[in-house]
């Protein structure tokens, strides 16, 4: 049963997400910037969990902006997800996740008649031992108030190739 999320879900959630450390990060910073509680907040967007009884068994993110991320080792968790976000297709604008399980949740999307403008895979992030280095990158340093208005502008410009929407 899918039900939102709430602040006395955020235990469970935690664990649920850190079982996966890397993977469900976003969604457990999400959570931590008040998403449980603030749902309009600096999160924006909501979190539904999929529950068998108590047993929390998938998290899914509905942003306001129509990102959808969602983490579930289960098949029948993601059909019922992408159900979900089916619902709201109007919104939806990008599906991020585990190439196979984004494959496995836009099956069921499409088989729906949800179509995707493109379709692409992309590597966020890898760590592993080989790419992990005691060494500080010695040309990194903090950003700095200085650094918003070009961060910003490159931010905006990298969307805007990805998805050919302009966010400013």
């Amino acid at each position: 049963m899918l039900k939102p999320l709430t602040a006395r879900h955020a235990p469970a959630a935690y664990v649920f997400l850190a079982a996966n450390g890397l993977r469900d990060v976003f969604l457990a910073s999400k959570i931590h910037e008040g998403a449980l509680t603030q749902p309009d907040g600096s999160a924006q967007g909501r979190f539904l969990g999929a529950f068998d009884g108590d047993k929390l068994e998938g998290v899914l993110f509905l942003g306001h902006g129509g990102l959808v991320v969602f983490a579930s080792e289960q098949p029948h968790v993601r059909r019922r997800f992408a159900e979900k976000t089916w619902e709201e297709r109007a919104r939806v604008r990008l599906v991020v996740g585990e190439w196979e399980q984004v494959t496995d949740f836009w099956g069921h999307l499409s088989a729906s008649g949800l179509t995707s403008s493109r379709d692409w895979r992309e590597v966020f992030m890898v760590a592993s031992p080989l790419t992990l280095t005691p060494e500080r990158e010695p040309a990194l340093r903090f950003a700095t108030a200085d650094d918003l208005i070009p961060l910003a502008d490159l931010a905006a410009r990298a969307y805007l190739e990805e998805t050919g929407l302009d966010p400013l």
